[in-house]
């Protein structure tokens, strides 16, 4: 079987729409009736499923966007109505996946936002530079062809904790430059990052942690923060300097500064007061 017949005049769901394990399904176009999923939209472990198209007309996931292991899909080319997620988002493998193309019109995300898992081809965030705000936590890790955050431009809030680990070829921060508002940052095991630059909106954090980032020379992108509550600095074995947490004034609980092991003095602190 390769497409699902028989719902080709279906224009209303009640809840969710699962669609998982089909190993044969090439074509989805008998739900381009649809404009909204009230539940869950889930498309999970396709093989041969190459296109979206179908669901191009669907506007608003009332619950969760569930996208994974769908190994034929190189975009989600046929999400160009959604505009809007009320909970989690989660994209997860696909081994040819190589942009977000179709996800332009979307700009908020209601809960968290995760991107796992993906192989050689993902580069970037192209195809998300319509997302604003989003109200959970965001998650980018195990990214294996991951080199920048382009396509983040147009993000400004994260309302929960941003963590970017395990993403052996990141170079930059470049491409998130109007994000303005994070809870806790988190940046660690990163083998190719070597500059922070494009994190230069930040004000204040509750929590920063750097840690085993192995070609990281600097902090440079760090330069309008200037409280945290919690700070750890940890491993990095190529940290030269402090440079860019020149804006740092309060540190209001811990501070950790460790095992970077080129790092030879604390310059870059000199606006710290307590």
């Amino acid at each position: 079987m390769t497409s699902l017949p028989g719902l080709e005049n279906l224009i209303f769901l009640g809840k969710s729409l699962i669609m998982n394990n089909y190993d044969s399904i090439i074509s989805i176009n008998q739900y381009a009736g649809l404009s909204e999923v009230p539940g869950t939209l889930s498309i999970s472990n396709h093989d041969v499923l190459v296109t979206l198209d179908g669901l191009q007309n669907i506007a608003n996931v009332g619950a969760s966007l569930l996208l994974s292991s769908n190994n034929g899909l190189e975009s989600y080319t046929g999400l160009e109505g959604l505009t809007q997620v009320a909970g989690l988002v989660q994209f997860v493998g696909g081994s040819v996946l190589s942009s977000f193309t179709g996800l332009e019109n979307l700009n908020f995300i209601g809960g968290d936002f995760d991107i796992f898992s993906h192989g050689d081809f993902l580069t970037s965030m192209k195809g998300l530079e319509g997302i604003t705000n989003i109200e959970g936590n965001v998650t980018i890790s195990g990214n294996r062809g991951l080199t920048s955050l382009s396509g983040f431009e147009s993000l400004t809030r994260i309302g929960g904790n941003f963590v970017v680990r395990n993403n052996e070829a990141l170079e930059s921060f470049d491409g998130i430059n109007s994000l303005d508002t994070v809870i806790r940052l988190t940046i660690e095991n990163n083998d190719s990052l070597f500059t922070i630059n494009g994190l230069n909106e930040l004000g204040s954090l509750f929590s920063l942690t750097i840690e085993n980032n192995e070609n990281l020379e600097n902090l440079l992108g760090l330069e309008g923060v200037s409280v945290i509550s919690g700070l750890g600095i940890r491993n990095n074995p190529s940290l030269l300097s402090l440079e860019g947490l020149d804006g740092l004034e309060n540190v209001t609980a811990s501070f950790t500064i460790s095992e970077n092991s080129d790092l030879v003095s604390m310059d870059g602190l000199s606006s710290l007061r307590s």
